[in-house]
């Protein structure tokens, strides 16, 4: 009998072994308020924030806006004759130019893909002061950068229009090429692509005021004008058709009012904040081009009429 007894206890304390590696083993998900969550709803919320990351990066670049993220190119060469730049330098014009002179200090990559390819290796720790020809790819670019959570900053007017035209720059400049210190930035896969995407396209993102003027003429509805001057200033004189959109802080609100089947030119005083615009478009998805030379710089220059209706 003891013996039985024995036997019947051993088999029950095997029973409730098994019941609990069973339940523990099951992969059974957790319940919520009784009904079972499915592997797919889990990660639900994690998927849409991935597929979100570009598009939040770049509309945050307005959102968060507290500056132009410019300086003038006097103010930078007597940074540099100072020995004060607290920070990294790119140059971005082609190799043979940065190889006959560049600013002491700066790194070259030239513009297109061999900024997106190596932006793993751009310093985030200090500030990259970033200058192309008149100011306008540089321009992109900083505003590409930043994106990637790089904190460029654009040289007004680029080597051409501001930095030869400061005076005493050549005690600037040097020959010597320079690297960036080594660094292996974490950039996420959906902002390397859109980057990478822009500057693998033909071309400069850029077009012409007698092209403009072309569409203009036309009236080709195919194509949109986006003025991003400050309000005064559009309507004291504007190209014909042209709708306005302030720059700064807040402006990627009025995004959602922008056509994706259509051309969006952008136009503002210099080419230089349009061309920050432009390349934030182009990662939301929009077909965009900076017209060279702004409104002062380009359309005016060239003596075409305005409207201020």
């Amino acid at each position: 009998m003891l013996k039985n007894k024995r036997i019947l206890a051993l088999f029950f304390v095997l029973l409730l072994v098994i019941t609990i590696t069973f339940t523990a083993c099951s992969g059974q998900p957790a319940s919520n308020d009784g009904k079972e969550v499915e592997q797919g709803e889990q990660n639900g919320d994690k998927d849409q924030v991935e597929e979100n990351v570009l598009e939040t990066a770049a509309m945050n670049y307005f959102a968060n806006m507290t500056s132009s993220n410019m300086l003038g190119a006097e103010d930078f060469i007597n940074m540099v004759l100072e020995d004060k730049v607290d920070g990294y330098i790119l140059d971005i014009r082609t190799a043979e130019d940065y190889a006959k002179e560049h600013i002491k200090g700066a790194v070259n990559l030239p513009y297109g893909t061999a900024i997106s390819d190596n932006l793993s290796k751009i310093p985030t720790d200090k500030p990259v002061y970033v200058y192309c020809y008149s100011g306008q790819t540089a321009s992109q670019t900083i505003a590409l950068l930043r994106v990637a959570g790089i904190d460029a900053i654009n040289i007004t007017s680029g080597f051409n229009g501001g930095i030869s035209q400061v005076e005493g720059f050549e005690d600037a400049l040097e020959t010597e090429a320079n690297e960036f210190p080594e660094v292996n930035n974490q950039i996420a896969d959906e902002i390397v692509e859109g980057i990478t995407k822009f500057y693998a396209a033909e071309g400069n993102h850029k077009i012409k005021p007698a092209d403009v003027k072309e569409f203009v003429d036309a009236k080709d509805e195919s194509v949109v004008l986006l003025d991003i001057r400050q309000e005064k200033d559009y309507k004291e004189g504007h190209i014909e058709g042209a709708i306005n959109l302030p720059f700064g802080q807040g402006m990627e609100k009025g995004f959602a009012d922008l056509p994706k089947d259509k051309k969006i030119i952008v136009i503002c005083y210099s080419g230089q904040t349009a061309d920050q615009t432009n390349a934030i478009l182009h990662l939301l998805g929009f077909d965009a081009l900076g017209m060279s030379g702004g409104m002062n710089g380009g359309w005016l220059k060239e003596g075409f009429p305005v409207v201020t209706e």
